[in-house]
């Protein structure tokens, strides 16, 4: 495995978290306690679940929204609810993420909008793959959970 392992390791492309113990776990050494489960470790091959914000269908075609549900819209953001509408959850793999769905560096996104139609277009596929099994994984002294590989 390369030397920099750690770098390319969370699911969106971040380094490896440092662990640092709960105030639980300190407080109460060798007593019972929550499993520690330590990070996880995302290859591009990994699929991951991903909250995508769809683009309302009328501005896509360029028509204005009905007037009606522009207002209801609009109260509601001013009431703080966002419609279970507005964002969709896909299923695709780490490295489409990453390929796909860029952002700055204040962890703002700065890619294309997305319709639903687009999202089954292109990663309807992943919905139903089966899900690999995580084990765990020691490597420099540092231990993490990975996909088991098949």
């Amino acid at each position: 495995m390369a030397a920099n392992w750690q770098e390319n390791f969370t699911a969106t492309g971040g380094p490896m978290p440092h662990r640092k113990n709960s105030a639980w776990e300190r407080a109460a050494p060798g007593g019972p306690q929550a499993p520690v489960l330590p990070p996880f470790r995302f290859t591009d091959e990994t699929i991951i679940p991903v909250v995508v914000r769809i683009q309302d269908e009328y501005a896509q075609d360029g028509r204005k929204s009905k007037p009606h549900r522009k207002f209801i819209k609009r109260i509601s953001r001013l009431a703080g609810n966002r419609s279970s509408d507005d964002t969709v959850v896909v299923h695709m793999p780490r490295s489409e993420y990453l390929k796909n769905f860029p952002h700055d560096k204040e962890g703002r996104y700065i890619g294309k909008p997305w319709s639903r139609k687009e999202l089954d277009l292109e990663f309807g596929m992943y919905e139903d793959a089966g899900r690999r099994r995580w084990v765990r994984r020691v490597e420099d002294g540092r231990s993490y959970m990975e996909e088991e590989s098949n």
